[in-house]
């Protein structure tokens, strides 16, 4: 039966399915829609669009960027709440607390702190909403001993997720 699933997106939704029949209320939350190849993501979708139209008692919570074929699918079946536009105080928390860390850590003296810091207030406009993009470059600067190798590196951030 296991091995059915693996490849089976209609066996895996139908067993889903009998678990929620019997389960009641179920909150079903995926992350990272957008991750997945766009062909991938449209079966996804759509198999979860029929599973929520017979499972009464199914409420789906999807997490991804706005891409236009997941918009285009769930159409006006959903609710969308972009929220991007309302975790920048967050991320810049984040990054704050994080590089606070880093400094504390690596014993940065108080004036590279104050360059570090003023290379870091384009990055909470540069994640675009997304921790993922922030957390990554903020690994990235904490694995480095150098100063001028964390300077260097932050002087061009990444121009997206992917060259994160």
């Amino acid at each position: 039966m296991v091995e059915d699933l693996k490849g089976d997106l209609t066996a895996a939704s139908n067993l889903l399915s009998s678990l929620i029949h019997y389960a009641g209320s179920v909150y079903l939350v995926i992350d990272g829609v957008d991750e997945i190849s766009e062909a991938e993501r449209g079966r996804l979708v759509t198999e979860l669009l029929r599973l929520a139209k017979i499972c009464e008692r199914l409420r789906i919570i999807l997490s991804s960027r706005s891409e236009a074929d997941i918009m285009r699918l769930l159409d006006d079946t959903a609710v969308v709440i972009p929220v991007h536009d309302h975790n920048e105080g967050s991320i810049k928390d984040y990054i704050h607390e994080r590089s606070q860390y880093i400094f504390h850590t690596r014993k940065v003296f108080p004036k590279a702190q104050v360059e570090i810091r003023k290379l870091l207030v384009p990055l909470v406009s540069r994640a675009k909403g997304m921790f993922l993009y922030a957390r990554l470059v903020m690994d990235m600067i904490a694995t480095m001993h150098d100063i001028s190798e964390m300077l260097k590196e932050l002087a061009v951030l990444p121009e997206s997720l992917d060259d994160a």
